[in-house]
């Protein structure tokens, strides 16, 4: 009898609990709290291996894609990062690889922001020695040629040093030559099988591209003539040879009687 009523008290114990007066009480189950309490902080030990930098670099790297993903480009970069001057000596080393191979700024953070300064835009040639270039010129129509043609992905100004180079600025081309450039890079350029007699008037424009036109230059001693010193009885030209030497041009009677000699030296 007492061994059955200890087992009543164990089961009652797992059930409930047994009031004095020989009634029990039922315990309802406990459910686990989810709330998180501030008293509960001083338990709850935060992850030590991931700083807030770490996770702020995380979120940006991941924004910085997805918005270079989306435009296609990398403008996306000052909304995000710094844009890294890299002529500024205290930001070069926020972009070491980007700097040291001559990039000009750098999205830090993300490497293929890297931009590079544009080649600068060739120097305008002038005209070459005893030719008279005209650059809104492309063509002389009636004019007979011999034609050369050629590609350069350098642009318009790369394609008319090629041309001058090969007539040799004009001594494979006595009597001039024409240019014309295509934007797919493509040029033609012709030399002059004759001299120019079509008026300049008469010549073709050029189509807003890189092109010319190019004839000897007009002689500075056009329209000089050395002049017969009637007291000799050689001619001009024997005169002027003999007595410049002697006397040079500044004399006044060697300015007289051989304009024409000086200035072909010169003076």
């Amino acid at each position: 009898m007492e061994c059955i009523l200890l087992a009543l008290i164990a089961i009652a114990a797992i059930s409930g609990s047994i009031l004095d007066d020989g009634s029990r009480e039922d315990i309802a189950p406990q459910e686990e709290s989810t709330d998180f309490d501030a008293t509960d902080s001083a338990d709850y030990d935060a992850p030590t291996d991931i700083s807030e930098e770490d996770d702020v670099d995380g979120q940006v790297d991941e924004a910085l894609s997805d918005s270079i993903a989306l435009h296609g480009d990398r403008r996306q970069c000052h909304n995000f990062w710094t844009l890294i001057n890299c002529g500024h000596s205290s930001w070069k080393r926020l972009c070491p690889d980007c700097c040291s191979k001559g990039g000009t700024n750098c999205c830090r953070k993300y490497p293929s922001g890297c931009t590079t300064a544009k080649p600068p835009a060739p120097k305008p040639l002038s005209s070459p020695k005893g030719f008279k270039c005209n650059k809104k010129k492309r063509f002389v129509p009636g004019a007979g040629y011999s034609q050369w043609s050629s590609f350069t992905n350098k642009g318009g100004e790369d394609g008319r040093a090629k041309c001058r180079a090969h007539f040799k600025n004009g001594a494979a081309a006595p009597n001039g030559w024409w240019y014309q450039f295509y934007s797919n890079g493509h040029f033609n350029c012709a030399k002059f099988n004759s001299k120019v007699t079509v008026p300049e008037s008469k010549w073709e424009n050029t189509h807003g591209r890189p092109e010319e036109v190019c004839v000897p230059a007009a002689s500075p001693c056009a329209g000089k003539h050395n002049i017969k010193n009637r007291a000799y009885r050689e001619s001009p030209d024997a005169y002027c040879k003999r007595f410049i030497p002697i006397a040079g041009c500044n004399a006044w009677h060697i300015k007289k009687y051989c304009p024409l000699a000086c200035c072909l030296k010169g003076e």
